[in-house]
């Protein structure tokens, strides 16, 4: 027969043994996961580079606009001609978004994003109106800001194209698959262009490639 000590040693043992074994919880409250160099899972790391921007004014990648902007995607011209781009413009319409849809993709969600400051509208087709007085990423891109402020929030690991008086930024990113990122996405590349004319940001992208 077990002693009343024997009990309370094996007791806390396996209290001990369970509480090493605990996973953490990536859900909610303070345990919810930043994708940053220091996340991890299944061995791998969940690297993301500073340059990976994920939203645009009030519309994020990856993520239904339709509770703020409606069923865009179910208008009856889009429907109609299976349209994979749509078009926005801030409050004064002074810049200009393009939404890219993935085929095979959720509708009214995007992959990718493309800000102007020209229509870049076909003829014919709709403009869609933001409450947004500019489109500013996360990290606060924005078409008029200078290249030495786009390399101060997004870093120098990018490539460098210069065609005449066009300067252009582009930075690519080759996402890990065991990585959070890449099950939050399910996209194996994410790219950021920029294109500055006379040290202005003029046009820029950013997103997942389609594979």
């Amino acid at each position: 027969m077990i002693s009343n000590r024997l009990l309370i040693v094996l007791l806390v043992l396996c209290a001990l043994f369970a509480c090493s074994e605990k996973k953490p919880s990536f859900n909610s409250g303070k345990n919810v996961v930043k994708f940053d160099a220091t996340t991890s899972i299944g061995g791998a790391k969940g690297e993301v580079p500073a340059f990976v921007d994920t939203s645009i004014c009030n519309i994020a990648l990856d993520v239904s606009i339709e509770k703020e902007y409606g069923d865009i995607m179910g208008d009856s011209i889009n429907k109609k001609y299976g349209y994979e781009t749509f078009y926005f413009s801030n409050a004064d319409t002074s810049e200009y978004l393009k939404l890219e849809f993935h085929p095979g993709g959720t509708k009214n969600v995007f992959g990718r994003f493309v800000i102007t400051n020209f229509d870049p509208r076909p003829p014919g087709r709709k403009l869609y109106f933001s409450n947004c007085s500019t489109f500013a990423t996360e990290s606060d891109v924005k078409l008029g800001i200078s290249p030495d402020e786009l390399l101060k929030k997004k870093g120098t690991s990018y490539k460098k194209i210069i065609d005449k008086d066009i300067v252009i930024y582009s930075y690519f990113f080759s996402v890990d698959v065991r990585s959070l990122f890449y099950q939050r996405y399910r996209y194996p590349v994410y790219s950021a262009i920029y294109k500055f004319k006379y040290n202005r940001l003029i046009e820029f992208e950013f997103g997942f490639e389609y594979p």
